[in-house]
């Protein structure tokens, strides 16, 4: 079973940097001042271990831990690190790591950390207790983990949404659909679409093609049948289509006439030009005189790159321009004589591409040898356009303008396509054939579409039967969830009176129980025992006694919890007890250590007699566990929390401190030590003390008293007479060192103060057994016998 070892916070709430603390087989109990950091150690425990605060977490309006949860001197994040151990092997938990990397059990350990309430602050107690019954309801909600039975609820009412949301889009599914099949059928949309709208649309479009009319639905999968059968005489509807559109094609053919205009152009641009330039004396670069132009411009050339002569740029751009305007002419033949160029090579260049489709879609479609003089004509053409490549000179353009007219295009094309209209002229009723393929389509989509409808609709009837079905689902779920937590608050109700009779027994007062409505909204009425009248307990209770009833409606929570899941096995009670006396304080220290030894139990304090209650009762309780205890001496906000020594005063007398400490203090405590052993045994013993008016009774009374009575059992006496002789003669020291101020009571020596120590301590053994913890007592039925609860400690009057 996993359990804390060590708790390891810096720059957390009140803590800078640490000191650690270390817990305990048994658990912890700190004690401190309030302001002393007490609760910045339940804190981070709380952070690390579940991922909250509940001290900071709450909802409030600027509080929380991304704001508070850092010291106020601390520039960097909280630095929480939890060791847990399982005897053998120890799991660092740090604040913000993800515990999918740890063990199973660690992350079992985690998770019922999450989901238990296992930390109760005062704050939460009093919450509880003054709640209203609705609020009071969702906190045992919370504390019983509720959240998972109101999830589930959580998740009908949001399938229920969903389905409400299924039917719309149903709805609309069914809508879509309808208006498909009215766009097919043309049907008006104030026509309800039935079974009888669409047979009697359909039959319409049957008649026309000349196929029987159908009077239900099923017969159209004849029908179907019969419009295959026709549909099988057009086995090659696709290749006479592919043919009789290679018809269209060959009527939109390029005209051949525009080549030969093309090229007669292009022939008398090309002589134009060569008669113009021919006054020219060499040649005329016009492009290369402006590109020369703008190099010098843009590089500001200052020699020439050839000839490595100066260059004046404005002299250039004057010559340039000079011989472009003597050219004039020459150049606008030379624009002209390409541009008829570019017309004619696209010209050519679109009828070659045009023959190779031709000549392609020919022999896939007929399958046939092409007419005469084609193969010519495609060659004739392909040449033509490899060899313009570029403008060429007026005598070969003219040779290449006879090699064209050398043809008639345009009457090869021609009849090109009578060969294809003649082979037309045989095939089948295209027109009857797109009527068939249209009304199948219409059939096969018309019923997909009907199909879908009804389908719908199904799905649509069924929702909203699923849709009632989890409504009422979830009515019994939570009526359930209310029964269970009804029965469950019942057995809590039992378990907190157990614990509460255990602090308050015979007082007349008790009994709570939780009353929860059969109807209506979730609360919860908490109904307590006050000397036979029932009633809300605030009303007539004390203070002290409300805090108890809460701290015991807790602790039966986290029993129940435990019992439920007993992978945490933690208490944590974080400084739970302001107004409870003495008596019941101690009553219960011991129900805590008592109904909780099978858990590690952290307790913070400020309360000091509380304080060695609780290490009373958890060595009495937990004899197999031990617990660490600490006491916060003094906190300031540069160091954070300083530990002090956490020994009372009988346990310093015996530990190694007491040796190094000076004889006053030794015979102070010493006298403070056998006070309470006193007062202890004149009350087990019924020693008759002298009355005192305040009943405040100091040493004096109390020592005569008992005394007196001691030397009347021979046993006692016998046994302890070198204790009891020893204080008798010593005691008075006591009042010397602590009691009053004496200036000479400081020489008291180290052998005077240890002598007196010796006999309180050798006393205390006689009368306190440190097995079942308790002082001897007078055994009522026996008169003559007084002894410790478990015996081990026993004197008897008369041996």
């Amino acid at each position: 079973m996993l359990r804390l070892k060590r708790l390891k916070v810096k720059n957390c709430r009140g803590i800078i940097d640490g000191p650690d603390v270390v817990f305990g087989t048994g658990g912890a109990v700190i004690c401190g001042d309030n302001g002393t950091g007490k609760s910045s150690y339940i804190d981070a425990l709380e952070k690390v271990l579940t991922g909250k605060c509940s001290s900071l977490d709450i909802g409030a309006q600027e509080l929380s831990w991304k704001k508070q949860g850092t010291h106020i001197r601390s520039d960097s994040n909280p630095e929480i690190q939890m060791i847990l151990t399982d005897g053998n092997k120890d799991e660092t938990v740090s604040l913000g790591k993800s515990t999918e990397s740890f063990p199973k059990d660690v992350q079992k350990f985690l998770k019922a950390s999450q989901e238990s309430k296992f930390i109760l602050r005062r704050r939460i107690l009093l919450d509880f207790i003054e709640a209203k019954p609705a609020q009071r309801y969702k906190a045992i909600e919370g504390f019983l983990n509720v959240d998972r039975y109101v999830a589930f609820e959580q998740k009908l009412i949001d399938h229920k949404k969903d389905l409400e949301k299924g039917v719309k889009e149903l709805d609309d599914k069914i809508s879509q659909n309808k208006q498909e099949i009215r766009k097919i059928l043309k049907i008006d949309p104030k026509i309800p679409i039935t079974k009888e709208c669409l047979i009697e649309q359909f039959n319409i479009c049957l008649k026309d093609a000349g196929i029987r009319e159908v009077t239900d639905f099923e017969e159209f999968e004849v029908c179907v049948g019969i419009i295959d059968a026709d549909l099988r005489s057009f086995q090659n509807i696709s290749q006479w289509q592919g043919i009789i559109d290679f018809s269209k094609e060959l009527a939109n053919a390029p005209s051949y006439s525009e080549v030969i205009r093309s090229e007669e152009e292009y022939y008398s641009a090309s002589k134009e030009f060569k008669i113009e330039s021919g006054t020219l004396k060499g040649q005329l670069y016009e492009k290369v005189l402006q590109d020369g132009l703008r190099w010098i411009k843009e590089d500001a050339l200052e020699q020439c790159p050839l000839c490595n002569s100066p260059i004046n740029a404005d002299e250039i751009q004057k010559f340039v321009q000079q011989k472009i305007n003597e050219h004039k002419s020459i150049i606008a033949s030379k624009n002209i004589c390409n541009a008829k160029y570019n017309l004619f090579f696209q010209a050519i260049s679109n009828y070659a591409k045009f023959l190779e489709k031709t000549r392609r879609t020919w022999d896939e479609l007929l399958k046939v040898p092409l007419i005469d003089r084609y193969d010519t004509f495609q060659k004739v053409i392909e040449e033509i356009v490899a060899s313009n490549s570029k403008i060429s000179e007026p005598e070969k353009i003219e040779q290449e303008l006879a090699r064209l007219l050398e043809f008639d295009g345009n009457a090869i094309i021609h009849s090109m396509k009578e060969v294809i209209d003649e082979r037309c002229a045989s095939s089948p009723d295209i027109d009857r054939y797109k009527k068939l393929i249209d009304l199948k389509n219409s059939i096969a989509a018309v019923l997909l579409h009907h199909s879908t409808i009804q389908g719908s609709i199904n799905t649509k009837n069924n929702t909203k039967v699923v849709s009632e079905q989890i409504t009422q689902i979830s009515e019994y779920a939570t009526k359930a969830r209310k029964e269970a937590i009804k029965i469950l608050m019942s057995e809590i109700g039992k378990v907190t009176n157990e614990y509460y009779q255990y602090i308050h027994p015979g007082e007349s007062i008790g009994s709570p129980a939780f009353e929860l409505p059969d109807g209506g909204s979730g609360s919860i009425k908490i109904i307590s025992e006050f000397y036979g009248t029932e009633d809300d307990p605030r009303g007539h209770y004390s203070e002290g006694h409300v805090d108890s009833l809460g701290l015991c409606i807790f602790l039966a929570i986290r029993r129940f919890q435990y019992n439920q899941n007993p992978n945490l096995s933690l208490l944590v009670l974080d400084d739970v007890l302001q107004s409870v006396d003495a008596g019941h304080r101690r009553k219960t220290a011991e129900m805590i250590f008592e109904k909780f030894n099978d858990h590690q139990i952290v307790i913070t304090t400020h309360d000091l007699l509380w304080f060695e209650y609780l290490k009373q009762a958890s060595k009495r309780h937990m004899r197999s566990k031990k617990l660490k205890y600490y006491k916060i001496s003094d906190w300031n906000i540069d160091t954070g929390p300083i530990f002090g020594d956490h020994l009372n005063d009988y346990e310093w007398l015996i530990s190694k401190n007491a040796g190094k400490s000076n004889p006053q203090d030794k015979a102070i405590k010493a006298g403070r030590v056998l006070e309470e052993i006193l007062q202890n045994l004149c009350n087990n013993l019924n020693v008759s003390v002298r009355f005192s008016l305040s009943s405040k009774y100091t040493i004096d009374p109390l020592w005569n008293a008992f005394y007196s009575k001691s030397k009347e059992f021979n046993s006692f006496y016998s046994s302890n007479k070198k204790c009891l002789d020893t204080i008798e003669k010593t005691r008075t020291m006591r009042n010397w060192a602590g009691a009053h101020w004496n200036s000479w009571a400081t020489n008291l020596t180290e052998s005077e103060a240890r002598e007196f120590c010796d006999a309180v301590i050798g006393f205390r053994k006689g009368v306190f057994c440190e097995h079942c913890n308790e002082f001897i007592r007078r055994i009522s039925e026996i008169d003559n016998l007084w002894s410790c609860k478990c015996e081990k400690i026993r004197y008897k009057k008369g041996e």
